[in-house]
């Protein structure tokens, strides 16, 4: 073998290299924008099963209240009036989070960062007008509940599961938001390599 053909053999296996490296890199850009955009649907979707659950008991509370269960008017007037407000953060959540359809992760990063701060205030207000929304309705309500059984477990309940279950979805959403964030900045650092 001579040197020509040689050099030739170490261009084209330099050449190979070069692309199989271009290759692995996109490979694992798409990988990252792929977990990353995975992590911001279920976010995305956990708020949007949060926002149906809002709507439903919304719904339910007036109809318990015109079917007797509920004894006066002002605690559910309270409870719809702090629902609303609960509605209003979690439609202002949900309006940070658009759709991707076939973009970025990058594309919405800004949006993210908005998202991440309404969390800081919007879930720990969300979790005390909840909490005062039970009390007062249990207040109100529950002259009658101090002998009844049932109530006072759904009211216990309530607290025992949903106070805990709201602590676990903001961390679960805190966690996913930051992994949304390594991998928006893996493949920045990936962008000023290109």
């Amino acid at each position: 073998m001579n040197e020509e053909e040689m050099k030739k053999i170490w261009a084209d296996l330099n050449w190979r290299l070069e692309e199989s490296e271009k290759i692995n890199r996109c490979a694992i850009r798409k990988m990252f924008n792929s977990k990353a955009t995975s992590s911001y649907e279920k976010i995305r979707s956990m708020e949007q099963w949060g926002l149906w659950v809002l709507i439903i008991c919304l719904i339910v509370f007036p109809i318990m209240y015109f079917t007797g269960k509920f004894q006066h008017w002002y605690s559910v007037a309270t409870i719809e009036a702090l629902g609303f407000i609960i509605l209003g953060f979690s439609l202002r959540d949900l309006k940070c989070l658009p759709s991707l359809g076939d973009g970025s992760i990058i594309d919405v990063q800004k949006k993210i960062a908005q998202y991440q701060k309404n969390q800081t205030i919007g879930k720990v207000l969300c979790l005390a007008i909840l909490v005062l929304m039970f009390v007062l309705f249990f207040f109100w309500e529950g002259r009658g509940f101090a002998t009844d059984g049932f109530h006072m477990g759904i009211f216990f309940g309530i607290l025992a599961l949903g106070i805990p279950g709201c602590i676990y979805l903001y961390r679960h959403i805190n966690n996913k938001i930051s992994e949304i964030n390594a991998y928006i900045q893996q493949l920045t650092e990936f962008a000023k390599d290109d």
